[in-house]
């Protein structure tokens, strides 16, 4: 199969992996920290974890979501989801970097003016 058919195929499975992002997205900046995958099993009406495994993992090999290394604060190993920015794309966000003071920040994407 061709991988761009896969990826096509993967995310137009009635936006639920849209869903799963957005909701990611949104716990982990109510909360400051990520939630687990029952979490987002609950929030995005998705009654299985194993079908939830399965989003993560399709979003994880399309560089939507990235697991990263555990910090010294010791993060549950179950609170590991990190958008990327590719998975910030993907829901109309990016990541900007100020140009006077070099703070990151995440701004919602300007549509390109032609």
């Amino acid at each position: 199969m061709n991988p761009s058919n896969h990826q096509a195929r993967f995310f137009s499975n009635d936006g639920r992996p849209i869903r799963v992002l957005r909701y990611i997205h949104e716990y982990t900046h109510m909360h400051k920290q990520a939630p687990t995958i029952r979490e987002v099993c609950d929030g995005c009406d998705i009654p299985s974890t194993s079908t939830m495994n399965y989003y993560i993992e399709g979003l994880m090999e399309f560089g939507c979501l990235e697991q990263p290394e555990l910090s010294r604060e010791g993060n549950a190993k179950s609170r590991f989801l990190r958008l990327t920015e590719t998975g910030l794309n993907n829901i109309g966000l990016e990541y900007v970097v100020c140009q006077t003071c070099g703070i990151g920040h995440i701004a919602e994407k300007l549509p390109n003016k032609e």
